[in-house]
């Protein structure tokens, strides 16, 4: 008991630079997700396709596989979201110096700066070894933005763009954002996933709702009080209705909301890719006082997150191991630092 009591206070006691509200976010949001897309899914699949289509026609057959295919998108590149891995000490201890400007380099080299990744791609999009830059500085008192720095609690110099998660508890390579739904980071390595993601969920969630509503009007719902979620769980406790219909409307009810946060995100992803920053600068960096800037046409900048194919992503999930992102994740020789 006393275990599961410290386990209980831990999960909702805060970490530092987090809140209450986060951690609980941070808790609930992929059961939530996996229990809205699994259930919108299954009664798709099984109960909504069968309802508006013959089925003995392909129509159905076809429109099963459409769903299929679009919840195993989603899953596979929620799955690779949660497990691709950008934080900078997997770097540090799977770097190699194979580098001729490099050779004889050691793991204290690449802590002090000094880097070079054998799975970092060139600038013509091949697998070959990119030197990092020189080395990192002495840590000063005050710092810019754009600089290397000391991150005290993974003990390692972090390049630019590179920030400690207290989610994660590490330091993170070109950090976006934290997102909940997978309690992982979005950086280098998988934003791709999270773009694709995004583009899946909104044409998924938007799709199944436009099936959702007429066969609930249809079928399910007694008043159009049961719209209302926690109306209908309420009738179904007191016996004026029964769970199956109160299940199918939490479960209407979250897809509503994901349609709402797919897109939102995905809108803010393109705006983010199109000007070449990330989500922390948009938000944390003081834009009155440092315009960080990227001229590279937009196909460049799409590369440097989806990797050289960049259309074969949206289809074969594993593809961040043949064509990796565009970019070297401790140099940004094409960005433009501007101070006011």
């Amino acid at each position: 008991m006393e275990k599961l009591k410290e386990r209980i206070v831990k999960c909702f006691t805060p970490r530092p630079h987090t809140d209450l509200q986060s951690e609980i976010i941070n808790i609930i949001a992929a059961p939530i997700y996996l229990y809205t897309i699994t259930g919108v899914f299954y009664h798709s699949f099984f109960y909504i396709m069968p309802y508006y289509y013959d089925s003995s026609s392909w129509t159905l057959f076809c429109q099963k596989c459409f769903l299929a295919t679009i919840y195993f998108e989603m899953m596979s590149n929620w799955l690779c979201i949660h497990l691709v891995d950008n934080s900078l000490k997997t770097q540090v201890k799977h770097s190699t110096f194979n580098d001729r400007n490099n050779q004889g380099a050691t793991k204290t080299d690449l802590e002090s700066g000094i880097v070079a990744d054998k799975h970092t791609p060139t600038r013509k999009g091949k697998i070959g070894t990119i030197p990092g830059p020189v080395s990192a500085p002495p840590t000063p008192k005050r710092r810019s933005y754009w600089s290397w720095h000391l991150c005290t609690k993974c003990d390692l110099n972090a390049p630019p763009r590179c920030h400690h998660c207290p989610f994660c508890d590490n330091c993170v390579l070109k950090r976006d954002h934290h997102c909940f739904f997978t309690r992982r980071c979005v950086g280098f390595y998988n934003q791709r996933h999270f773009v694709v993601f995004l583009v899946w969920a909104v044409f998924g969630t938007v799709y199944t709702t436009a099936h959702f509503i007429p066969y609930l009007l249809h079928v399910f719902l007694v008043s159009a009080w049961d719209l209302f979620a926690p109306f209908a769980l309420l009738r179904a406790c007191f016996g004026y209705g029964d769970f199956t219909t109160a299940n199918i409307m939490f479960i209407f009810t979250f897809n509503l909301l994901f349609v709402m946060l797919s897109s939102a995100f995905l809108f803010e992803q393109i705006d983010l890719i199109n000007t070449g920053i990330t989500q922390f600068e948009q938000k944390k960096v003081d834009t009155k006082r440092l315009v960080i800037s990227d001229p590279r046409h937009i196909n460049d900048k799409v590369k440097a997150v989806l990797g050289h194919n960049y259309a074969s992503s949206f289809v074969i999930p594993i593809m961040h191991l043949v064509y990796p992102p565009h970019e070297n994740p401790f140099q940004w020789p094409e960005h433009k630092i501007y101070k006011k």
